[in-house]
């Protein structure tokens, strides 16, 4: 699994910005991929492709803690099921799931890390990640 302490340094703009912790199959954009991304808005979204080609989906899910503000999140992976926690800032894990697992099929090496992005052109993406975590899958 994956866990940062993430915020949103600046001017929040209501729901522009996005920063995520992203776990894909391969760097090919159309590789399969599952990713925990806050919102600007306070939301928070699990996003995915199921498998390499496959159109990507969302789940919304609605926050139960301010992520406007300094918040842990953790992305976990148990074979193929990905689960996104949230919790207060420094405490690794939950105690809060944002969403129910979601099934994205990913076979040997995969590729982990942290993402920020703005769907607004003219509004720049900008988080602050700290306190990462990255911990390698036990062999089962």
């Amino acid at each position: 699994g994956i866990g940062a302490d993430i915020w949103f340094n600046g001017n929040v703009v209501a729901g522009n910005r996005k920063a995520a912790l992203m776990i894909r199959q391969s760097l090919d954009p159309r590789a399969a991929f599952a990713a925990a991304v806050l919102r600007s808005d306070g939301m928070a979204t699990l996003q995915y492709r199921p498998d390499t080609g496959a159109a990507a989906k969302s789940t919304d899910v609605i926050a139960q803690t301010n992520l406007t503000s300094t918040v842990y999140v953790s992305f976990e992976r148990h074979g193929d099921a990905f689960t996104m926690w949230g919790g207060k800032m420094g405490k690794m894990g939950g105690p809060i799931p944002f969403s129910s697992p979601v099934t994205v099929t990913m076979n040997g090496p995969v590729y982990v890390g942290l993402a920020v992005a703005s769907s607004d052109s003219a509004t720049e993406g900008n988080a602050v990640f700290s306190n990462v975590r990255i911990q390698p899958l036990k062999a089962q």
